[in-house]
């Protein structure tokens, strides 16, 4: 029998989705804290200026977490005179201020314990639908998103800067973050109508982003996301991947296809409702995240974090993994520990809040906002990492750069210097080491040595728990050549005049 075609994506849709599971995990994640439990968890936000993550509940309930003692603050009855509206998003600029989105024309403003209200006096006359502060591209600018445009708030002058672009646009904020802003702008081409064309604000490079849904992702876009080809590409350079999730399950597409086709893409979870949609990376300061991906100097980890009504997902890594489609080469597993729980929200923990300082970042948990709780993962990398792995960066000033010969031959009393390349700042622990025994002491960014040996350095990651040996160079020592001058007892020469050689028993300098 001859399936219809439209069964026939369905099947193609299922078999994707199972060969996603056929590869195995790069990370797990170890269940650290349980907090507010029984409490239906809504939206989470971490505050990047300090320790600080800013949480709403159902039934209107403000909290604030202290992400190192994991102390909660309890500001529900500070919001109670706000209870004639629906709260429904949260965003903290730091301890004591924080902003909740209402489902109408308002926000609230908090501040040291007093309120103000942002609304239509302001010029917000549509309805807010998200709000994020983006560290990243607007620092400590609170972004928000109305069913008919978006607003730039700055606290400092309390003034607003809105934008309405029409009856179709819908505006949202998707992540606000230390790293990254991902926003959907005017999103209505009405030459393109049945492509529901999609833009979106990039990290990196702030280039806009235009995602094309497939059929069977559907109209409607609950969460959108995007992962350069590095954390931080030139302006102007594309190979992005764009990923959304909604109601049908989670998609990507390549940034790069043509905007006049379905294009290629990835289609998971079919059937399972997507609510979020973010990143983690770790192993960061084991080389440098800002290029692209190149084995031999880093072995960075970027793991995506998927929240749906059938519990919390996360992929293998996709830092430079490409397939011949610039598609994400990546496969998706379920945190089978916390069951089928409704994941809301998800919002990883980071110890800075600049994108540049990322290589001496610890993304080190990630905040789950569940319907029965709040959640706070920790990710392990150590179990999939293989120790003898070598790091590519040691190298030696005696060679020209990029020279990998990996003995060296040195006069004796001469000096081989040595650097641990790792192209951007770190906050490593480093441990010089020769013929595989510690060198005491040792434990700077250079070295150098007049004796002969097999070195290497060993490289402690601060985050992870993670050590990793770099590339090895040999010594040796050449003693001097030393010249010596045997000089013969008697002296023959060839007198011009004489065919014959001439013999001196007492040898002098001979010369016309």
């Amino acid at each position: 029998m001859r399936l219809p075609y439209r069964y026939l994506l369905i099947v193609i849709a299922i078999f994707v989705s199972k060969m996603a599971f056929a590869q195995q995990p790069d990370v797990d994640f170890q269940l650290s804290n349980t907090l507010l439990s029984g409490k239906s968890i809504l939206k989470i936000k971490r505050d990047f200026n300090d320790p600080y993550l800013w949480v709403l509940a159902k039934k209107n309930e403000v909290y604030r977490v202290n992400i190192l003692t994991l102390n909660i603050d309890d500001f529900t009855p500070q919001f109670a005179q706000f209870n004639n509206l629906q709260f429904i998003d949260i965003a903290g600029c730091n301890k004591d201020t924080a902003y909740v989105a209402t489902n109408s024309t308002n926000v609230i403003s908090y501040n040291s314990g007093s309120f103000s209200m942002i609304g239509a006096a302001d010029g917000l006359v549509d309805t807010v639908n998200s709000i994020g502060f983006s560290f990243y591209s607007s620092p400590n600018v609170l972004h928000i998103g109305t069913t008919k445009g978006n607003g730039e708030y700055n606290p400092k002058g309390n003034t607003l800067l809105y934008n309405t672009f029409g009856t179709l646009t819908d505006d949202r904020i998707y992540e606000a973050s230390y790293r990254n802003f991902i926003a959907k702008a005017d999103s209505y081409d009405a030459n393109r109508p049945t492509l529901i064309p999609f833009i979106v604000y990039g990290a990196g490079n702030g280039a806009l982003l235009e995602i094309l849904p497939i059929k069977q992702s559907g109209n409607n876009i609950i969460t959108a996301f995007t992962a350069l080809q590095s954390l931080v590409s030139p302006a102007g350079t594309y190979n992005s991947s764009i990923f959304w999730g909604n109601e049908n399950g989670f998609f990507e597409e390549a940034e790069t296809q043509s905007p006049n086709n379905l294009g290629i893409f990835n289609y998971y979870l079919p059937g399972i409702k997507v609510n979020k949609i973010t990143d983690i990376f770790g192993l960061t300061s084991l080389g440098n995240p800002n290029t692209i991906a190149i084995p031999k100097y880093t072995f960075t980890k970027q793991n995506l974090l998927i929240g749906t009504d059938n519990g919390f997902y996360y992929s293998s890594s996709i830092y430079g993994k490409y397939k011949a489609n610039l598609l994400r080469d990546y496969s998706l597993f379920h945190y089978d520990l916390l069951g089928n729980v409704h994941v809301n929200d998800i919002c990883v923990n980071s110890n800075v809040n600049q994108l540049s300082d990322l290589p001496q970042a610890c993304e080190s948990g990630v905040w789950l906002a569940c319907d029965n709780g709040l959640y706070l993962l920790i990710p392990d990398y150590a179990k999939y990492f293989d120790p003898k792995q070598q790091l590519n960066t040691l190298i030696c000033n005696n060679l020209s750069y990029g020279d990998t010969t990996s003995t060296i031959k040195i006069c004796k009393g001469d000096t081989a210097h040595f650097l641990i390349d790792m192209s951007t700042k770190t906050v490593n622990t480093f441990q010089w080491v020769k013929d595989g025994v510690n060198i005491a002491g040792q434990t700077g960014f250079d070295f150098a040595t007049t004796h002969p040996g097999d070195y290497n350095v060993i490289i402690y990651s601060p985050c992870e728990n993670i050590h990793a040996e770099t590339n090895h160079f040999k010594v040796q020592v050449i003693s001097a050549p030393v010249f010596s001058f045997n000089y013969p007892d008697k002296l023959q020469y060839c007198d011009s005049t004489q065919t014959t050689l001439k013999t001196d028993q007492n040898p002098q300098y001979h010369y016309r």
